[in-house]
């Protein structure tokens, strides 16, 4: 298994990290006319991950795929690990998703995991082909060329990952994998910050506030000289 920890920042010549504060948590971006990365076919299955110090809720996930021509099937996964002992036990969420590239240049960005929470921790977005060989596979595009990677504060882009040589197992995170060594691959996560939970002062003085509107709710207590005049 290859531990969480075990991350790099992609570091090229070409690449602009930045800052954002809006609902972009991590985009990684190229040339959107060049074409190109790693391949993802029924024995091939590819990963990029990513780390977070805060909690994110409201999350999408959006890849940038090309290839020929066609319609293209596959599942994407989002894990805490990657390697052979990885189950579902590991994932924080899995769907199926749909590329049609049928329309020049036979590229795009595809949602292919949407809605989810995310707590602080490390990620692995890992995609898969549903397609029956390597002649029906599409490509992860990799940003080659006028790259651009957005961060948030207190995310950082890890290392990417490809399951060489047909070894892509029945639980695609769960492959034994090695680093893709070239440029960064495409891909925006997208959310809001997680409310605060409230302080324990915060808490303490609205129950305070809830005990004192309590007492001023019950009846008043008769006092002894009434009693004594009803007699």
């Amino acid at each position: 298994m290859i531990a969480k920890t075990t991350l790099r920042l992609a570091a090229l010549g070409c690449i602009s990290l930045t800052s954002a504060f809006g609902s972009i948590i991590l985009s990684v971006q190229g040339d959107p006319i060049e074409t190109g990365g790693p391949i993802v076919y029924a024995g091939n299955s590819v990963v990029a991950s990513f780390t977070s110090s805060q909690a994110w809720t409201n999350v999408d996930i959006s890849v940038t795929l090309g290839g020929p021509p066609g319609i293209f099937d596959g599942t994407a996964f989002l894990t805490d690990a990657i390697g052979p002992g990885v189950t579902t036990a590991n994932e924080s969420a899995g769907a199926a998703f749909q590329a049609d590239l049928r329309v020049f240049p036979f590229q795009g960005s595809f949602t292919v995991l949407q809605g989810l929470s995310l707590s602080p921790g490390t990620y692995y977005l890992t995609l898969s082909s549903t397609m029956a060989d390597f002649n029906t596979s599409f490509n992860w595009e990799e940003a080659a060329h006028h790259t651009q990677i957005t961060t948030a504060p207190g995310t950082t882009l890890g290392s990417y990952f490809e399951s060489l040589g047909n070894s892509q197992a029945a639980y695609a995170p769960g492959s034994s994998y090695s680093t893709w060594q070239f440029s960064p691959l495409e891909f925006t996560v997208t959310g809001q910050p997680a409310p605060e939970p409230p302080s324990g002062w915060l808490m303490l003085s609205a129950a305070a506030i809830a005990g004192l509107l309590a007492l001023l709710r019950r009846p008043p207590i008769p006092s002894e000289s009434s009693h004594c005049q009803s007699r």
